[in-house]
């Protein structure tokens, strides 16, 4: 079963036009719930802007980047993680875990389950903060 899951999740991401590697995947919805649940996340954007991220069990999120602080809400729906906020835009996004430590967003939904313009496009990468980054950010981030 889990080789039948693996290969649907890899067909899965080769139709999106999101590409993957050996040794990613993309997390279905109890990873992304088990993951996430708790987490405090830092990462960066593409264009190096760099963010923390707290994902509390409740479902609310606290959110801080170089520019601003927002508050919301985070959930998994459909195997996307989906994350909106009080005062600015969020999105549903495919999740590729792509290292021991290390997670990419890719861009897929509206808050309303419509597709995004910007589907499959990637948004950020980030990491767990309590352990060391596995992340490569040589060709992700200016």
């Amino acid at each position: 079963m889990k080789t039948v899951c693996a290969i649907s999740s890899l067909l899965f991401l080769m139709m999106s036009g999101i590409a993957v590697s050996d040794g990613q995947h993309q997390l279905d919805g109890s990873e992304i719930t088990a993951t996430f649940t708790g987490m405090s996340m830092v990462g960066n954007y593409a264009d190096g802007v760099k963010f923390t991220e707290t994902y509390h069990p409740n479902g609310s999120i606290d959110y801080h980047d170089d520019n601003m602080s927002a508050d919301g809400h985070w959930y998994e729906r459909h195997g996307l993680f989906c994350t909106f906020y009080t005062n600015v835009s969020g999105a549903c996004f495919a999740v590729i875990k792509s290292g021991a430590n290390c997670y990419e967003y890719y861009i897929r939904e509206e808050e309303d389950g419509t597709v995004s313009p910007q589907a499959d496009k990637w948004n950020s990468v980030g990491w767990d903060k309590s352990k060391p980054s596995t992340c490569d950010l040589s060709d992700k981030v200016s």
